[in-house]
């Protein structure tokens, strides 16, 4: 479960965490944008540090720029 999701709870002490090593979560990011519209300077350098780590990291992340 995202940390985020349960922050307040945590803090209140209504949850604990419990780090577990063997889990391994993965969840895909997206970034979605009309292609009539041009990019903002923090999207474009956005764009181009995702696309550095997925380089970087080969096998483990995936660039890929809808056409």
């Amino acid at each position: 479960m995202p940390e985020i999701s349960v922050e307040t709870e945590v803090a209140r002490g209504e949850l604990v965490r419990i780090p577990v090593r063997e889990l391994r979560v993965q969840r895909k990011l997206r970034l979605i944008y009309r292609k009539e519209a041009g990019l903002s300077h923090a999207a474009r350098a956005f764009l181009k540090v995702a696309e550095a780590v997925a380089t970087e990291r080969a096998g483990r992340y995936r660039f890929q720029r809808e056409s």
